[in-house]
């Protein structure tokens, strides 16, 4: 197995090199690639060579989806609406030019949101509306459709998702939070928070239509408030 951590603009090629060596599973690193054009071409090569790739860094195949999965499961649970809250202050490697290849925010967590909502809640049956805004540092834009983006999508199984990201400067919106807020059909609420840090790891949280709370921290047994 390799693992392929380079510039995204040379997945390819690494991936060519390290199968005329014989390696046939793949790790990548992502994005997989930096436009659709590119995608094919790891698809098609991948599907001629016999090999396996891997994308890193998928949120929805992590411990914390499966948690949130568990415990709709275990509720019954009938989401109606979901909406995915991520920021982080990105202004300095954006603007140093860290993975800056393709600098559109789309093509940055944004995907793994969408990805993580199609995955829970089935194929969608279009994008309704999609918002991006440029990056600004001190009042001053930076880099445009960098700074915050949002996706609203409806899906074929009647769930509305809406997608948001933020990388705009510390202080205009909270730094560094990541959650994911299910609103079922009856009120009950599912609840994952994802932004792990020396305070607390990730949980998920499931309130019913009374507001009564259970906290089910991932890889742990439930705890009841």
């Amino acid at each position: 197995v390799a693992i392929i951590a380079t510039p995204d603009e040379v997945h390819l090629e690494n991936m060519r090199q390290l199968a005329d060596l014989g390696v046939k599973e793949f790790i990548v690193e992502k994005p997989l690639a930096n436009n659709l054009k590119e995608t094919d071409e790891i698809i098609v090569f991948a599907n001629e060579r016999g090999l396996k790739v891997v994308g890193a860094g998928q949120v929805f195949t992590s411990d914390a989806a499966d948690k949130v999965k568990e415990v709709m499961r275990a509720h019954n649970f009938q989401p109606a609406q979901c909406l995915f809250y991520w920021t982080k202050d990105r202004a300095g490697r954006s603007l140093s030019g860290e993975n800056m290849a393709n600098p559109h925010i789309f093509t940055f967590d944004l995907f793994h949101e969408i990805g993580w909502a199609i995955d829970m809640f089935g194929e969608t049956a279009g994008v309704k509306y999609a918002y991006t805004r440029d990056m600004e540092v001190h009042g001053q834009e930076a880099i445009s459709n960098h700074g915050l983006g949002a996706v609203f999508s409806e899906h074929k199984s009647g769930v509305q998702s809406i997608s948001f990201m933020s990388f705009t400067e510390p202080g205009r919106f909270q730094d560094n939070q990541k959650t994911v807020n299910i609103v079922g059909r009856d009120g009950s609420v599912v609840i994952a928070d994802l932004a792990a840090d020396e305070r607390h790891g990730e949980t998920v949280i499931y309130i019913d239509a009374q507001g009564r709370k259970e906290v089910y921290p991932v890889n742990e047994n439930t705890i009841t408030m």
